[in-house]
């Protein structure tokens, strides 16, 4: 079979010196980052609540094109199912430079993939008297919402590659190395339960809400009940119908609720289950990310840290009783001792000091 002769990367001397000249030869890469909050900054990775909308960001730096009379270059994205693509929301810039032509955005709902395709990247205005050149950086931003599934298939992951001319006469096309970014959300398991001796016992029927408010008129949050997935909900996503704010506990005690984002929450007990008091502050839960990595997670309740593989669990424990006792720490039995013990010296202190006389 007839073979051509292998491309070959040599060192050349220098005019002056010893020093040899290495040849270096550069092909695109793009980077991808998300804004999970309108001020916040573009990071690798971030973390985001069900029914957010996030937006991604693109970067890829222009190569040379001077051997080249035509020259393709592709961003190509592909979302997972914890995305939803927010139409028309592209928007592409050369440096500082917004552009509106030259290339053309296009999103696949079958295959989940956005294409931002230009049509020649070396024609492409980037002014009015000015083509794209070499070192220019192009960015590309949209926008997405995070889907109830990002809380099944946790994190929301996405993947954008480019692909791009690699040989002058047009025959051939090269790929980069995909990079990734992820979205994380959040759950919390609610655990209602009294103590009997030592042993925890579940509780049913105490109805909660989860609010972003310590004041217990707060709205609660909008949750959606899971169909595959028994006693768990998530938060309300984009185009979800739900009336739900309230939940209440099954046998066991034990409800799941996914898809928060960090943040500081309120637990409120709505009802407690008959003979059991019904708590009168609210549980506070903060989740706090880690900066550097969005899959650690802190979970903090009522300022006291959780830590072991049941972080995520806000133990609620009731004790039973009719008066109504402080986040569910203090029972009837001390108060009533403490009632009787009054009214008994108030009987007999007076019959106490006739004796005297």
């Amino acid at each position: 079979t007839a073979r051509g002769t292998d491309a070959m990367l040599v060192n050349i001397p220098k005019n002056k010196g010893n020093t040899a000249a290495t040849i270096k030869s550069t092909y695109p890469t793009v980077d991808k980052k998300v804004q999970t909050t309108e001020v916040g900054e573009f990071k690798t990775d971030g973390n985001a609540q069900i029914g957010d909308k996030v937006t991604y960001q693109l970067t890829a730096t222009v190569p040379d094109m001077t051997d080249y009379d035509k020259y393709t270059f592709k961003f190509v994205d592909t979302l997972t199912k914890g995305l939803s693509y927010v139409d028309n929301s592209v928007s592409v810039k050369v440096g500082d430079t917004a552009i509106t032509t030259g290339y053309t955005a296009t999103y696949s709902a079958e295959s989940k993939t956005l294409t931002v395709a230009f049509n020649d990247l070396k024609t492409t205005k980037k002014g009015e008297n000015a083509t794209v050149a070499a070192g220019d950086v192009i960015t590309v931003t949209y926008n997405a919402y995070i889907t109830a599934d990002a809380a099944v298939t946790d994190p929301a992951t996405n993947k954008v590659h480019l692909e791009y001319s690699t040989n002058p006469d047009g025959s051939g096309k090269g790929e980069s190395t995909p990079s990734e970014s992820k979205v994380y959300t959040y759950p919390i398991e609610i655990f209602k339960f009294y103590k009997d001796g030592e042993t925890e016992k579940g509780l049913a029927n105490a109805t909660f809400k989860l609010s972003i408010s310590e004041d217990s008129t707060a709205a609660g949050i909008d949750l959606v009940q899971d169909t595959t997935v028994d006693n768990s909900y998530h938060v309300k996503g984009e185009g979800e119908k739900s009336t739900i704010t309230e939940v209440t506990t099954p046998d066991g005690g034990k409800i799941t609720i996914r898809g928060l984002k960090a943040g500081t929450y309120y637990l409120h007990e709505i009802t407690a289950p008959t003979g059991f008091n019904k708590l009168t502050h609210p549980v506070k839960i903060e989740i706090t990310d880690d900066e550097s990595d969005q899959s650690k997670v802190t979970y903090k309740i009522n300022d006291v840290a959780n830590a072991g593989e049941n972080s995520h669990q806000v133990k609620v424990e009731n004790m039973k009783g009719t008066m109504l006792p402080e986040t569910g720490s203090f029972g009837t039995i001390g108060l009533t001792i403490l009632g009787v013990a009054v009214v008994l010296l108030g009987v007999f202190a007076p019959k106490k000091k006739k004796e005297n006389r």
